[in-house]
């Protein structure tokens, strides 16, 4: 019974560790977001002027923000 509780005990700490070593961090997640949301065309970065024709040829109001 002890070496099934070590076993167990060292199988969790390896799976533990394998998982935190695969996680990304939060600042590629956002990179990784942001190029998704660009290349679906979802969202219009640094270009006023296609911001402005875009809006007008949906007839919808666009938000923009100055940073």
């Amino acid at each position: 019974m002890r070496q099934f509780v070590l076993a167990l005990a060292i199988l969790c700490s390896l799976t533990l560790s394998l998982r935190a070593a695969e996680q990304i961090t939060r600042a590629d997640q956002v990179r990784g977001d942001k190029t998704d949301v660009e290349d679906a065309g979802l969202w219009i970065y640094n270009d006023m002027e296609k911001g402005i024709a875009e809006a007008k040829s949906s007839g919808m109001p666009m938000l923009v923000v100055f940073r």
